[in-house]
């Protein structure tokens, strides 16, 4: 079973499907147990659900409610403007999944 402390997925824009997941993960266990967790699920998912891109990050984009604001993740990776931020408790983790994205 997959052991992430936390996860969330936003579709991309790709030039041959059209739209692919990026999956953001704050592991739980070790990288190298989360990737070998990651390609079983993988292998059971097929390939029309493979995501395109897994990257561990330490935290993601919240409400003061907890809830993962994905709309500002995918603005972050597609450059657009991010629009309201004033429910953000955590800005600092959009700057960390930019610097993430770059890097891997």
């Amino acid at each position: 079973t997959l052991t992430p402390l936390s996860c969330t997925c936003v579709g991309v824009p790709d030039k041959v499907k059209g739209e692919v997941l990026m999956c953001f993960v704050v592991p739980k266990a070790s990288k190298e147990r989360l990737e070998a967790e990651l390609l079983e699920l993988e292998k059971k998912l097929g390939k029309a659900l493979v995501l395109s891109r897994i990257i561990l990050v330490r935290d993601l984009p919240r409400t003061r409610n907890g809830k993962i604001m994905r709309r500002l993740i995918r603005n972050a990776l597609l450059g657009k403007e991010l629009g309201d931020t004033s429910s953000l408790e955590n800005p600092q983790s959009l700057e960390e999944i930019k610097r993430a994205v770059k890097g891997s």
